[in-house]
């Protein structure tokens, strides 16, 4: 007989669900992914965002200069190249400052980034992962980081939200980190699958059970998922 916790659309079929696959590249930039490149406090470009800003005649320099992003943690802004632009979305993410740019403000890139993308209708997005100046950071550890932070704030508990439509949905699937140091992305891509995504699968599964009611998840519940 087949348990009630899997008789209808419960926490364990949430915890089944896809999440936001993160993958690991050296640097390719293409028009079928939205880009995300980095900028400082200030709006000074990181090394991605300037060559792009130059192969555009400043398009990055007079989409900032039009907004109100000033490169802290967490602000974002957003451009279309004209047509034949490669890529076509671009999203400029700030950094703050890099004396203290650390492993946390990383995170914080990282969850920002997914919170203003993940409903944009964009499937997948490429992020930039540049050595940045004055900063202690490696390109490694940024990378690791950002996408660190950017699978955890793609955790949504949806099990129960039938009547969601399609665009009310999450988009966002895939998060592509790249960089031109292809010796430091592929030691990016070791660290997470080692060390960050476990520590957010289990982040997740606590955060699923936790959100669901008594009735769903009871001692037999419990005891159906651990078998």
């Amino acid at each position: 007989m087949t348990p009630k916790s899997q008789q209808r659309p419960g926490w364990k079929a949430n915890y089944e669900k896809p999440l936001l696959n993160v993958h690991f590249t050296p640097l390719a930039v293409t028009s079928d992914t939205g880009l995300v490149v980095f900028a400082m406090e200030g709006g000074k470009l990181c090394p991605t965002a300037a060559t792009i800003d130059s192969k555009y005649d400043g398009a990055i320099t007079r989409a900032i200069a039009r907004s109100r992003f000033t490169g802290k943690v967490g602000q974002t802004t957003h451009l279309v190249l004209s047509a034949g632009g490669v890529p076509e979305r671009i999203t400029v993410a700030g950094i703050g400052k890099p004396e203290v740019f650390d492993s946390l403000a990383a995170k914080n890139v990282g969850a920002a980034i997914v919170s203003e993308l993940q409903n944009s209708g964009l499937q997948s997005i490429s992020v930039a992962a540049d050595l940045i100046p004055n900063c202690s950071m490696t390109v490694k550890d940024i990378a690791c980081s950002v996408a660190y932070g950017a699978r955890l704030r793609s955790y949504r508990f949806d099990a129960y939200r039938t009547t969601q439509k399609d665009d009310e949905k999450p988009s966002l699937t895939s998060l592509v980190v790249m960089s031109s140091n292809a010796e430091a992305i592929a030691d990016a891509k070791h660290e997470f699958a080692a060390m960050c995504l476990p520590v957010a699968e289990s982040v997740e599964l606590a955060r699923d059970l936790v959100s669901e009611p008594s009735n769903e998840l009871n001692p037999i519940g419990v005891h159906d998922f651990t078998v």
